[in-house]
């Protein structure tokens, strides 16, 4: 078996890459648990999140690395905030 060791840059890049996976999965699960049966959350359309998904991952991780925000609080902010600065309803 051949074993790698990883520079202190890689594996801190590593860290950083798997918790964006995990913000990514929780603002997913965020949305379809609590999607209406239009398929929408808070109004904007699954789709349309699903598209912005990675952008509102990043803020959720802002809300917790720049103002402490506990992370379930950072998702429904982030996802509440993402729709009302960048969603625009064109039914």
């Amino acid at each position: 078996m051949v074993e790698y060791e990883l520079t202190v840059e890689e594996l801190r890049y590593a860290y950083i890459e798997y918790e964006h996976i995990c913000d990514v999965e929780d603002i997913r699960l965020q949305i379809y648990e609590y999607a209406d049966e239009g398929d929408r959350y808070k109004g904007a359309p699954v789709e349309w999140l699903e598209e912005h998904i990675d952008e509102i991952a990043q803020l959720k991780r802002r809300y917790i690395d720049k103002y402490n925000t506990d992370w379930q609080t950072a998702i429904v902010d982030a996802l509440a905030d993402y729709i009302a600065d960048n969603y625009i309803d064109e039914e």
